[in-house]
């Protein structure tokens, strides 16, 4: 399945043409999710200067206002297409994240025996090159 998120809108604070509250750029995201799987695009969508004539105050506005303008703007079959692309490489990874095969565990004591070796000995060990 996929679908929008809308989760932000930069809107201008001054009065444009006599509108209050313009729109100027959507924030979303485009998912999609299928069964245990799931891929997003995010990015924003800059709005076009509005028409008087046609224009819906921001108290107004509903999702569906906020998705018409960002795929009437955005290429969303190409947006889908890579969607795709991406889900069918989380389906089938050619790389998978491992566990490794030794235990950090140990390597982190043996730091904190250094690193208290060298505060005892007033020496500054700083946060790196240990």
């Amino acid at each position: 399945m996929k679908y929008w998120v809308i989760y932000a809108n930069d809107v201008a604070t001054n009065i444009e043409n006599g509108l209050e509250k313009v729109i100027k750029k959507i924030h979303w995201r485009r998912k999609f999710v299928d069964g245990l799987h799931m891929v997003e695009e995010f990015n924003f969508t800059e709005l076009p200067d509005p028409d008087p004539s046609s224009f819906t105050p921001y108290e107004n506005l509903t999702f569906d206002d906020y998705c018409n303008w960002v795929e009437s703007i955005e290429d969303v079959v190409a947006m889908d297409q890579r969607l795709e692309e991406a889900m069918q490489r989380v389906r089938n990874p050619q790389v998978l994240t491992m566990n490794l095969p030794f235990d950090n565990i140990a390597i982190d004591q043996e730091f904190e025996r250094i690193a208290n070796t060298l505060r005892t000995h007033n020496i500054d060990y700083g946060t790196s090159g240990i």
